[in-house]
């Protein structure tokens, strides 16, 4: 009778651990969702980074990046295309002060005031200088998207956050949508912005920063 019940101790310890690496073992944690808080540090980063407040991408945006494989350059886009940001980043930030560019709810620019535009010639060069730091912002938010979609991350979400904190950041003068996203605008009710602007302050209007 005991040779029979430790057999069948024995038989049951080892299903067990046999069963611990297969499908019907323990599963892995799934990864926690990117919180808006950690969301919106690492845009106020990246925007530092563009604006010379800061030498370097913040750390956090390439710490703990799971990659699909070692061939994966999604974290060396990042990096290339924030470098070409930060070159033209004056550039830009003279345009939106003349009001000429504008910054979209989506995170893009747009051509605003075509009466503060000198000719066709700026026109056209306005355009230029627009499509190419549209098309680096879109490579860049598709790379932020991917290296955090195993968490959630979306395009549509990465869009909304970083123009929200362009928004909150714009200084006089220029000419920004204010969020049509309901939690994004939210944040902003709070600021200095939202109560100097009273009833102008409406999701998805546009406005220039007084």
């Amino acid at each position: 009778m005991r040779t029979f019940r430790l057999c069948s101790f024995v038989a049951l310890a080892v299903a067990l651990l046999a069963g611990c690496g297969t499908t019907g073992g323990l599963s892995e944690p799934k990864p926690q969702p990117v919180d808006s808080l950690e969301l919106h540090q690492q845009a106020d980063g990246m925007l530092d980074y563009l604006d010379g407040k800061s030498a370097a991408l913040p750390q956090s945006l390439l710490e703990g990046v799971p990659l699909a494989n070692e061939n994966d350059d999604t974290v060396k886009k990042l990096m290339d295309v924030s470098a070409m940001m930060r070159e033209g980043a004056d550039e830009i930030a003279a345009l939106k002060s003349r009001g000429v560019l504008g910054e979209d709810n989506r995170g893009y620019l747009v051509l605003r005031n075509n009466d503060r535009i000198v000719d066709a010639a700026e026109k056209n060069v306005l355009q230029k200088v627009m499509a190419t730091e549209n098309d680096l912002r879109k490579e860049f938010y598709r790379a932020m998207a991917r290296t955090r979609e195993e968490r959630g991350l979306t395009l549509t979400r990465v869009e909304r956050v970083f123009a929200a904190r362009r928004i909150a950041r714009a200084t006089q003068g220029s000419i920004v949508q204010l969020p049509s996203d309901k939690a994004e605008f939210e944040l902003l009710l709070s600021t200095p912005l939202a109560k100097t602007m009273g009833d102008a302050f409406q999701p998805g209007a546009w406005v220039e920063i007084p």
